[in-house]
């Protein structure tokens, strides 16, 4: 693509610390792209997945599935690290070299615009869509779409910011990372290595042990959810901390496929632990702390892993991967009501189809929009910038007559 989408639809535009693809970044590139996609076959996934996810409810239920269920659960356990840490490092990679306060405004307008025309967009496009699942399942009648006056469970569920927490989250974190930016980097790294990353950790641990529903079950709201919010800001903040200890991620790409081993086996057995949890639940304090403890290990050891192995296995992005990068923001700003709508179809209309199969279409459909989408506006900003220049050349000075070149032949000649 030789157009760029316009700085508010691009949650990384800085990723590549070169113009070209050659970066020694690159592999970030694709490891967001590709985790994008990995979003919308999480979402693509929940009808389907059994035990349930906990204060999420979906535009309808379907045929559950058992692999469809670890699919599920094992991407929501290290899905939003994977954001989080890339967004912390890159955050404190731009606060090195523009400033604090200069990257802080930066962050608020590329991210902050994008969520407030999604939620006064989408949102509501989406309440009407979940709300249709509803009434066909019979959970709802016709007159509570007007009156939008649910029982308190419902209600408990439906209100919220949706999948848009995440933007949400990381501004209240790039505003924090640039108030302590200075303390940060007054730190020295042998105390970030083996004091202050040791005890994000345990705090960490500590934080799932008593609210486990922070990663198995959902919690919505239109505010931030301090459970929630915490956990988030230790992977965040983690990524921000990395880049004060390695700033090229050096030692990680060296190092990432032997992590990628162990963590893998920590993520297989958190997945079993969780879905085993989440159908026998319990309040014995040994359970879970040790579910909290692979939780973490498993998602802070795998999403460092895939940074280290995407950074020292990409050296540069595929044409497909180039353009899912470039999309997905995109991608994750509109998936959310195109899958629950395509959910309800696949069900009433598609019933007979297997599990995997709609999950593969209504993924393919999430992902498709958004670079749609992404596609024509990046093309319409292309056009208005081309009409730009071209109406810029087209202007002559007024009253200024056009000058017309003497024949100096006849000078030559004399």
């Amino acid at each position: 693509m030789n157009a760029s989408p316009p700085r508010i639809l691009q949650i990384q535009s800085d990723l590549r610390l070169e113009s070209n693809d050659r970066s020694p970044l690159v592999g970030l590139d694709a490891l967001r792209a590709w985790s994008a996609v990995a979003v919308v076959v999480l979402h693509a996934s929940v009808p389907y997945a059994r035990p349930a996810m906990p204060g999420l409810d979906w535009s309808v239920t379907d045929t559950p599935s058992d692999t469809i269920s670890i699919l599920f659960w094992a991407i929501e356990v290290v899905i939003m690290p994977i954001f989080l840490v890339i967004a912390g490092f890159l955050a404190a990679r731009s606060m090195a070299r523009s400033g604090a306060m200069a990257t802080m405004k930066s962050r608020l307008r590329r991210w902050g615009i994008p969520l407030l025309l999604a939620t006064v967009v989408l949102i509501p496009a989406e309440l009407y869509i979940w709300l249709l699942g509803w009434l066909a399942e019979g959970h709802i009648t016709p007159r509570k779409m007007q009156s939008l006056k649910f029982d308190e469970q419902q209600s408990a569920n439906l209100w919220g910011l949706s999948h848009l927490w995440f933007l949400q989250y990381i501004m209240t974190y790039v505003v924090l990372l640039s108030l302590v930016w200075n303390r940060l980097a007054s730190i020295s790294v042998a105390r970030l290595q083996f004091r202050v990353l040791p005890l994000a950790v345990v705090a960490g641990v500590a934080m799932l042990t008593v609210h486990p529903e922070v990663v198995w079950g959902f919690q919505h709201s239109f505010l931030p959810v301090f459970s929630k919010w915490f956990y988030s800001a230790l992977f965040f903040f983690g990524g921000a901390i990395w880049w004060r200890c390695d700033p090229r991620l050096e030692a990680l790409a060296r190092q990432g496929d032997r992590m990628l081993a162990v963590s893998g086996l920590f993520w297989v057995a958190s997945v079993g632990f969780g879905i085993w949890f989440l159908s026998q639940p319990s309040t014995d304090l040994i359970v879970r702390a040790s579910l909290a403890l692979v939780t973490v290990a498993a998602a802070s050891g795998l999403t460092y892993a895939l940074i280290g192995t995407s950074l020292h296995h990409v050296v540069r992005l595929s044409p497909i991967t180039q353009r899912l990068a470039s999309a997905s923001l995109m991608i994750y700003l509109v998936h959310h009501p195109v899958v629950g709508l395509a959910h309800i179809t696949a069900k009433y209309a598609a019933a007979d189809v297997p599990v995997w199969l709609k999950v593969g279409v209504v993924s393919v459909l999430g992902v498709g929009v958004g670079v749609g989408v992404d596609h024509l506006i990046v093309s319409h900003r292309e056009r208005r910038r081309v009409k730009s220049q071209t109406d810029d050349r087209s202007v002559l000075p007024i009253g200024l007559p056009t000058p017309v070149p003497a024949d100096t032949r006849g000078i030559r000649a004399a």
